[in-house]
């Protein structure tokens, strides 16, 4: 028992510094934040992320263009094939835009083959925006009368395209997976499959290295410890994602977020806590479709145990719901009784 709980505290003080540090103005765990300005200074930065959405971002873009601001536009990969009008909007606007990832999965959880494809998609879509035709606005309505004097524009130099293509591959680090070329002024690319299925072959495979001495931890122990680490990515997970909801926090004062982390924290300590009680009931519970208990499925059952005050005619009194036998076996078990 002793070892689950020491690492259980690991896990729960690991997670809450990470949600700490995730929403505190002057977290810096996650690169370098600025949460001030220069002293004197009358700026501030406007950043929006999880677009482009529609009609929303467009809304947007004429109040800012009505009081003369600029922004910054995080957007996700996916909406941007939707939307890619949107998007061109935003930039024609003047606005910079920075990327959110493709499909904005929570990347500290996922394995390096979801990460690496993440990062592929985006790179595909910077890649087809290089290689796409530049087109004029007489290639939509052409003028029936043809100008007296033609004139070809000439496109961006083979300099020019590979630099920006130079730019996207270093921002994205995944120019070893692709070949590239630069022909007569337009771009020509494609992903090389053969180093992307070796690179896959490596997915899943880890180096565990300690500093800890061989007589005081065997090789098993090391990998064991490892393993445990899992606690923590749960604890975060739940915290942040699934039921105690740490975000979002509205609040940007640091003792406020220290609160709420804290009583978020010790949620998660009651909830690991009943866990462990009903692991009997988890234990004889079906599988897939045939399982019946969840521990919110848990909760919502307990939630109809209820007492209500009741007043009528003058007469007040309260009124208390009987457990049902589901609803006792999952009370004995959390006082610790055997059933």
């Amino acid at each position: 028992m002793l070892p689950a709980l020491l690492g259980l505290t690991a896990a729960a003080a690991a997670s809450a510094a990470g949600c700490y540090q995730s929403m505190a103005p002057n977290g810096q765990w996650f690169g370098r934040t600025f949460a001030r300005g220069m002293p004197g200074s009358r700026q501030i930065a406007l950043t929006y992320d999880d677009g482009p959405n529609d009609p929303h971002t467009l809304k947007l873009l004429d109040v800012l263009a009505k009081h003369s601001v600029y922004a910054t536009f995080f957007m996700i990969g996916r909406y941007v094939e939707q939307r890619p009008e949107i998007a061109r909007a935003v930039a024609a606007a003047g606005h910079v835009i920075g990327n959110h990832t493709f499909s904005h999965p929570l990347l500290i959880f996922e394995s390096a083959a979801r990460t690496r494809q993440e990062l592929l998609e985006v790179t595909r879509l910077k890649l087809e925006a290089i290689a796409a035709p530049r087109k004029t606005p007489g290639q939509k309505q052409p003028d029936p009368k043809p100008p007296r004097k033609q004139t070809k524009k000439k496109g961006p130099s083979a300099e020019k395209i590979g630099a920006r293509v130079g730019r996207v591959l270093q921002r994205y680090k995944m120019g070893k997976f692709i070949d590239w070329s630069v022909q007569e002024g337009k771009l020509e690319w494609q992903f090389d499959q053969e180093k992307v299925a070796a690179e896959e072959r490596f997915d899943g495979c880890y180096v565990v290295a300690s500093d800890v001495p061989p007589e005081q931890m065997a090789k098993a122990q090391v990998v064991a410890s490892y393993k445990r680490l899992s606690f923590v990515e749960q604890a975060f997970r739940n915290l942040k994602t699934v039921q105690l909801e740490l975000r979002p926090v509205y609040h940007k004062k640091d003792q406020r977020i220290r609160a709420h982390v804290f009583i978020c924290l010790l949620a998660y300590y009651l909830q690991w806590h009943a866990r462990q009680r009903l692991q009997p009931l988890f234990d004889k519970d079906g599988q897939g479709k045939e399982r019946q208990w969840t521990f919110r499925n848990v909760i919502e059952h307990l939630a109809t145990i209820r007492r209500n005050r009741v007043k009528n005619a003058g007469v007040e009194f309260d009124l208390n719901t009987s457990a049902d036998p589901e609803q006792q076996t999952i009370l004995d078990l959390l006082a610790g009784k055997k059933t």
